[in-house]
Formats: C-alpha cells, structure tokens, sequence
C-alpha cells in the first residue's frame, strides 16, 4: 500500500507543472529616470555630457549623490574628499572634474557591493574630520 501511494505522488509530481524550475521574471527599465526639470527646462538624467579636459557634465541628482557618497566614504581616499571637491556649478549643471569622477564611480562601486563607510570617532564628528593642511612654505632656490 506504502508503494502505491509514493508511485501515485512521484506520478503527480512529475507529470504536473509543480517539479518544473521556476524562473524569476527579468526585470527590464521601460524607460530613463528623469531628474526635475534643469535651468533650461528640458528633462535630464544623470550624467549629461562631456566636459573639457575628462570631466562630466551631471545632473542635480548626481550632484546630491556624490556628495552624500562623500559623506559616507570620502574619509577612505587620501587626502579626504569634502563637499563639493572638483564640483564647479555653470549654465548647464554642475560639472565634476576628471580625477572626482573617477573617485565618485569608485564609491558607487563601494555603495554596490555593500561595503560598510568607517566609523569616525566621536571626536572627529564633533569637530570635522577634514583637518585644514597647512600652507606650503616658500622655498628659495640659491
């Protein structure tokens, strides 16, 4: 009686949709994310352009974005990223210069992969964390 019923589940099983694989959904964007509109009232998206010399032209959500990075990991490059660093504001957006684009596509990376910002002391939260450098002194060439 035990096999008639074991053989009688093992035939359901395998004849019904229930022991195929079941497949996840692909999902697919239908279409780009759009910021505000900008200063020239045409939608945007994220990174707009190229700038002179390796630079970006970027939106005001990217402009947000890399600065709230900088916050969370701006402590780990050396010297420490602060708000704004490479950032100039013109007509058309912000642009970001090359070497802080490439710094912002490594902490989007960082942000990806789930690596956690380090701790900053108590101390450091207090009183800023981005110690001013002192000037350079003026050498004299003989």
């Amino acid at each position: 009686m035990k096999w008639k019923v074991l053989l009688l589940l093992f035939v359901c099983f395998t004849s019904s949709n229930c022991a195929k694989n079941i497949q996840p959904t692909t999902v697919v964007a239908h279409y780009a994310s759009y910021d505000p509109k900008d200063v020239l009232g045409k939608p945007t998206s994220g990174i707009l352009d190229f700038a002179p010399g390796g630079g970006r032209l970027v939106s005001f959500n990217v402009y947000n974005r890399y600065n709230s990075l900088v916050d969370s990991y701006g402590d780990q490059f050396q010297p420490p990223l602060k708000k704004d660093d490479g950032i100039i504001r013109n007509e058309k957006g912000w642009v970001i210069d090359r070497a802080h684009y490439v710094q912002y596509l490594q902490m989007v990376q960082w942000q990806r992969n789930g690596r956690p910002p380090k701790k900053k002391s108590l101390i450091k939260r207090i009183i800023g964390y981005n110690k001013p450098q002192p000037s350079p002194t003026p050498c004299s060439i003989g």
